[in-house]
């Protein structure tokens, strides 16, 4: 049975996931501040930017596993074009997986992962034709700030119940989607500032409220 239901519980990507509105707008987020709370609303390129680098870290997953388990690369492409769904395939993987140090069931969850975040245009059609907005307070801008060097995509869960080398395969993987929060920065930071604006969030060090010199280190 394959679980799909990730928890993407902090950081800005994650952010996304907030209410919906009906109406797009132009290829830039908006921010408004209203007291303590900042209303961000993204257009369609911003979103799709954000699952891009998802995307990506289901991509990274798939060619760590080929160069960690070189003889089953093979069966890699066949159970991702099958969805999963070959059994005999996925107990290769997980034959070979096992052998080279992963624990048992690790090599399907990755796989798993990596075929749930790789189709960004089926992904964004469920999310929403349009536009989204997220709500948070200055306090939780802020707190993004802080967490966005060391941001798990995938959820801090795995820690302790991992092996070490299925664990290091998911925290490489997210390389791209902690990058791809670079550009919000100077948002948030904005929202902590209280100084509403538009801002290219696929683009670092860009903005209209003159924040563009924020920025953070890597993890």
């Amino acid at each position: 049975m394959k679980i799909r239901v990730l928890a993407l519980t902090t950081g800005i990507v994650a952010a996304l996931a907030a209410g919906i509105i009906a109406t797009p707008v132009a290829n830039a987020a908006q921010l408004t501040v209203a007291g303590d709370k900042c209303t961000i609303t993204y257009s369609e390129n911003e979103l799709k930017a954000s699952l891009r680098s998802e995307a990506a870290a289901g991509q990274a997953i798939v060619a760590e596993l080929k160069r960690l388990l070189p003889g089953a690369a093979a069966d890699i492409n066949l159970a991702l074009d099958n969805g999963l769904n070959d059994n005999a395939v996925n107990a290769r993987i997980e034959a070979a997986a096992v052998a080279a140090g992963f624990n048992a069931g690790e090599a399907y969850d990755l796989l798993d992962r990596a075929l749930w975040v790789r189709d960004v245009d089926a992904r964004y059609a469920a999310l929403s034709e349009g536009a989204r907005t997220v709500t948070l307070t200055r306090t939780e801008a802020a707190r993004l700030i802080r967490e966005a060097p060391g941001y798990q995509y995938w959820g801090p869960r795995e820690r302790g119940t991992w092996s070490v080398r299925g664990n290091a395969v998911l925290r490489n993987s997210e390389k791209a989607v902690i990058a791809s929060q670079a550009p919000h920065i100077p948002m948030l930071q904005a929202c902590v500032d209280g100084r509403p604006g538009t801002y290219n969030v696929t683009d670092p060090g860009t903005g209209s409220s003159g924040s563009s010199g924020f920025s953070f280190g890597s993890s």
